[in-house]
């Protein structure tokens, strides 16, 4: 006869002994597989006999795509132990995170080892996978200020390592209202997903079409933020990294929803605090209002007064309302200019150019003729 436990528990052998039962041996010895059940008269008979007459009473064999094929796989190499009440299985090879695994007994024993009975019980169990601990965590969710505009455009999520791919619009929302609930359709469904090269930055859009003024989606359902709401981003803590880990800690940030932002970027409004020559102090600019962080970390370069850029280290401040830079050599007295990307623009899309959510019956909204911005300043020398 053939028996299997890998349901309920079958009824226990005529001979009034037990069924047998199978799991992974406990820590320390979580490699090996167990088997429970025996009588006492088995595992005497087990002990008496060579290692090779022990595999011809038990087997075990990976579970074949084929349930046909399974008894046709070779039992996997090891060697059976016999403790005081169980016999483990220790294999020469490690079990497969995954697979499942038939063992076959023999049984009952007799004494030396001689079946009195011929009867046969299968036990299937399966080898879990085990999840790793991921080492990820989110570094910041931008932008980083206590406020964004009604038609804010973009929001960043940073990780500390790379991320899987396809899993955002699962594990990361929008959320707001009074009750606090997700908000459906705020933000634009992306495939392929906006990772930079790492896979460390993500970029989410909320729906540009309901942040344009008298586009159908905007018309029928208004923008995606209500102007005087809390809203939140909220990253999952079951995010899974590259490796397939979840982050195991979530991460949010939350925002205070206020007037729509419709203005070119201007970097004539802002206030650029020179250093002085001969020194190492940082150029400071300060903002306007709150701008996108990628792109202020890259759209900003220095030119010293023979047109070269200046090499150095720049750095965005909090809310992205500062960018400095700190140079690698002294600074050389005169005239400098701070060049400025015509593509920059602050958290709702409007850059030096143009005004993204553009009201064409306004002449001064038009887009303007340019690459570049420039702002000049003199570093004098210190003293």
């Amino acid at each position: 006869m053939e028996r299997s436990i890998s349901g309920p528990t079958p009824a226990p052998p005529s001979d009034g002994a037990t069924a047998l039962s199978v799991d992974w041996a406990p820590a320390p010895d979580g490699a090996g597989l167990e088997i429970a059940g025996w009588t006492s008269r088995e595992l005497a008979a087990l002990r008496a006999l060579n290692p090779e007459d022990r595999r011809r009473h038990i087997s075990i064999r990976p579970v074949a795509l084929r349930p046909a094929a399974a008894e046709a796989a070779p039992a996997m190499a090891g060697r059976f132990e016999v403790a005081e009440t169980t016999v483990v299985f220790r294999p020469r090879f490690p079990f497969t995170e995954g697979a499942s695994y038939r063992v076959r007994v023999e049984r009952p024993l007799g004494r030396g080892g001689t079946r009195y009975q011929t009867g046969v019980e299968v036990l299937t169990i399966n080898r879990p996978r085990r999840v790793p601990e991921s080492t990820v965590r989110v570094t910041g969710i931008f932008p980083s200020g206590p406020a964004v505009p009604v038609n804010l455009l973009r929001v960043y999520v940073h990780f500390s390592g790379p991320m899987s791919d396809g899993y955002a619009a699962r594990h990361v929302r929008l959320q707001g209202g009074n009750p606090v609930r997700p908000l459906s359709g705020a933000l634009a469904p992306l495939t392929p997903e906006l990772w930079d090269g790492s896979r460390q930055r993500l970029t989410l859009l909320l729906d540009p079409a309901r942040i344009k003024r008298g586009l159908a989606p905007n018309l029928q359902a208004g923008y995606p933020l209500d102007e005087g709401d809390q809203v939140t981003v909220v990253v999952d803590a079951d995010y899974p990294d590259a490796g397939g880990a979840p982050l195991g800690e979530g991460a949010e940030r939350r925002y205070l929803v206020g007037p729509a932002e419709r203005r070119r970027v201007d970097p004539g409004r802002w206030r650029v605090t020179a250093p002085r020559a001969g020194t190492h102090q940082p150029l400071l600019v300060t903002l306007d209002r709150s701008l996108d962080c990628a792109l202020l970390a890259r759209l900003l370069r220095v030119a010293g007064p023979d047109g070269s850029t200046v090499r150095g280290r720049s750095e965005v401040g909090g809310a992205e309302l500062s960018w400095k830079l700190m140079p690698d050599d002294p600074w050389v007295p005169g005239p400098h200019r701070l060049v400025v990307d015509g593509r920059l623009e602050d958290v709702a899309g409007n850059s030096v150019v143009r005004v993204f959510d553009r009201d064409l019956d306004r002449p001064q909204e038009d887009p303007l003729d340019v690459t570049t911005a420039t702002v000049g300043f003199v570093c004098l020398p210190a003293g």
